[in-house]
């Protein structure tokens, strides 16, 4: 914003007298949290900008119009030439009632001619703050008004793209260049960053070679930075999924910590550092366990250096093609992390539990309860996994036997599910698109004696409304309602008292029963209704589709920002037919495999292309004997649980071209 805010105050200056000139206004309403009236603080910082733009002869009506501010519909014309812009940031920090009331002010004046209002914010914000300040204004199903008030406020929306590996790369090293040159240089250094950018906006624009080739000297402290620099950036810029607030922070939480070593006389290798920086917030689970290996070691870590030693045995088998890269990658991991896992279990084989089992089996006999847990309260198979690995290690590294092994698990996978939930919620918040939990195969086939509530308790759409609950409710609700737990063990889970958690519950349960559907389909009807959908895509009968679609039917998508999805989702039966209608043929003719399973409890499907690797998931709700809601799994990163995963963009290429030939 300041950037913009810059280039268009540089129009229609004395050297360019003809052109439109601009009074750019920067307002943020974190800083008048405090004031009564948001309102009057924007317009006031408004007229403070048009001072010195307005006549001599006219400033004693700016004094009557600050109070009346009203007029500025009617005054606008004194600015001759003149629009005003005003650039509003910091949102995202403030309350909800702040948020509410910064769009009341820029509402009252959106008629009032030159002027425009240039908002940055995150979208999912501002409906929740709009829906917090509306609440008597929610629909049955839970949704509020806050994206209807967006979309009639809004003129023109731009959506910020995450950074791609090069430019989170070049964004760094820029960040360590202003901390480390004066104006002059680090002037010259952006300009010709830009220049290099506007040539190839794939490469990295700038690092220690290009520093050298702009400055000739560089400076041996950015000398030094920028050589670290190289060997973190491919973990910042997949870590952090390139935010550029993100990164910053990392950054200057990385600089105070080294400065903090330096004090200390400890020499820290910042490669090491920011790696662990990484896995501490995005991997709590695998940073906890390094930590306490460390902590209970006298020596070096045999676990890790037994990790380390299978993932280098792997990573020196033969290489793959590239094509093959990253899912042969993910597989030897994958193989790695398993034999780790088995070594940790047969540490503790001398450690005898109760009827002869020793504790690794009678932690493996508790062990899907302990990740049923887990993935209810955080919606991600990778994170409930780290959740049960976690649990293990603390009871294999307690000292005593509890008195009841599955209570003590439950609570410490609980406990450890409500600190990962805390942490991912703000990760959530700036997801890009709606979010879905990581799909989960549930076939009962594999577990013919599941009740089904477990079952529609895993949905997508109760995940969904657990999602609203928070982590305190949500556990408390995973805990008593699904799983039947007593209130004593409850309250002994998650740490608050049994009164408070028989609220917790009774919130939980009112806020649950008001998102869920009044009729809800018999599963063989569900089951048949599914079946019959699948055939129709994989035969590329549209038509057959079309006969199975509710009137309101809706298809959503998560692709997070990482695959194709249809922004806020697709809805009508018209709309979604001629989506089907578009897509189920072209990608019939590539290839393309549906795959049915049951997904989170519900008729599903996995979608492989011809390679059978997986493109995406479908979860289909079913009501009154129609389809209701059709939800795609599209983030490869949540897909990564069920096998090598396909490039979706290539696919949607390829399938474009593909009816773009029969055409």
């Amino acid at each position: 914003m300041r950037i913009v805010r810059q280039e268009l105050e540089a129009i229609g200056g004395p050297d360019d007298p003809d052109r439109q000139r601009y009074a750019c206004v920067r307002f943020s309403p974190w800083q008048y949290e405090d004031y009564d009236d948001v309102k009057v603080a924007l317009m006031s910082a408004v007229l403070d900008r048009l001072q010195p733009e307005i006549k001599t002869e006219d400033q004693d009506q700016i004094s009557g119009m600050r109070q009346f501010v009203q007029g500025l519909r009617r005054r606008t014309r004194w600015l001759g030439r003149a629009a005003i812009v005003v650039f509003i940031d910091d949102l995202d920090r403030c309350l909800p009632e702040t948020v509410v009331d910064t769009f009341e002010a820029i509402r009252l004046f959106l008629n009032a001619p030159k002027t425009a209002y240039v908002v940055a914010a995150n979208q999912q914000i501002v409906e929740s703050a709009i829906d917090s300040r509306y609440p008597e204004l929610r629909g049955q199903d839970g949704t509020g008004v806050g994206a209807d008030y967006l979309e009639k406020m809004l003129q023109l929306k731009v959506a910020i793209p995450t950074l791609s590996a090069p430019e989170a790369e070049t964004y760094m090293n820029l960040l360590l260049a202003e901390l480390r040159l004066d104006d002059e240089a680090f002037e010259k250094v952006r300009m010709e960053v830009r220049k290099r950018r506007a040539e190839n906006s794939l490469i990295v624009a700038f690092n220690l070679g290009v520093a050298h080739d702009i400055l000739g000297d560089v400076p041996p402290d950015l000398t030094r930075e920028l050589e670290w620099a190289t060997g973190i950036a491919p973990v910042l810029g997949a870590g952090l999924r390139g935010n550029p607030r993100q990164l910053k922070r990392f950054l200057n939480n990385l600089l105070l910590k080294t400065r903090a070593a330096e004090r200390r006389g400890v020499d820290l290798d910042l490669e090491v550092l920011a790696k662990l920086m990484v896995l501490e917030d995005q991997h709590v689970g695998d940073f906890q366990r390094l930590f306490d290996w460390q902590l209970t070691a006298s020596g070096p870590i045999a676990e890790l250096a037994a990790a380390e030693a299978a993932v280098q045995s792997d990573l020196g088998a033969e290489e793959p093609n590239d094509d093959d890269r990253g899912a042969g990658l993910l597989q030897r991991q994958g193989q790695a992390r398993a034999r780790l896992e088995a070594a940790l279990c047969l540490v503790a084989a001398g450690l005898q539990g109760r009827a002869g089992l020793t504790r690794a089996q009678e932690f493996e006999g508790l062990r899907p309860l302990l990740f049923a847990v887990a993935y209810r309260i955080l919606g991600s198979v990778s994170e409930a996994e780290d959740a049960v690995q976690e649990t293990w290690l603390r009871h294999e590294g307690s000292p005593t036997q509890p008195t009841s092994t599955r209570a003590f698990l439950s609570a410490v996978v609980t406990r450890i599910s409500i600190d990962v939930l805390r942490s991912a919620r703000s990760r959530r918040e700036q997801y890009v698109g709606g979010w879905f939990p990581e799909p989960l195969l549930t076939d009962p086939d594999e577990d013919p004696a599941r009740p089904a509530e477990l079952a529609d308790s895993v949905s997508m759409a109760a995940l969904l409304l657990l999602e609203r609950l928070s982590p305190l409710e949500r556990a408390v609700f995973v805990l008593r309602e699904v799983f039947g737990f007593g209130f004593g063990e409850v309250a002994s889970a998650v740490g608050r008292p049994e009164a408070a958690c028989r609220q917790l519950a009774l919130r939980a349960r009112r806020h649950m029963k008001a998102g869920r559907p009044r009729f809800e389909a018999d599963r063989r009807e569900r089951e048949e209704l599914a079946g019959r959908f699948f055939d129709a895509f994989r035969e590329g009968d549209v038509d057959g589709l079309r006969e199975l679609l509710a009137a309101d039917v809706q298809i959503i998508g998560d692709g997070g920002g990482r695959a194709p999805q249809w922004g806020r989702g697709v809805f009508g039966a018209d709309n979604v037919g001629r989506l089907l209608a578009t897509m189920v043929p072209a990608f019939v003719r590539i290839g393309v495999v549906v795959e049915p399973h049951e997904v989170n409890g519900e008729p599903g499907a996995i979608v492989r292309d011809r390679g059978g690797k997986v493109v995406n998931t479908l979860a289909l709700d079913v009501l009154g004997g129609r389809i209701q809601t059709i939800r795609a799994v599209l983030n490869p990163d949540k897909l990564k649980h069920l096998g090598p995963v396909a490039d979706a963009w290539a696919a949607l290429r390829e399938a474009y071209q593909a009816r773009r030939s029969t055409e």
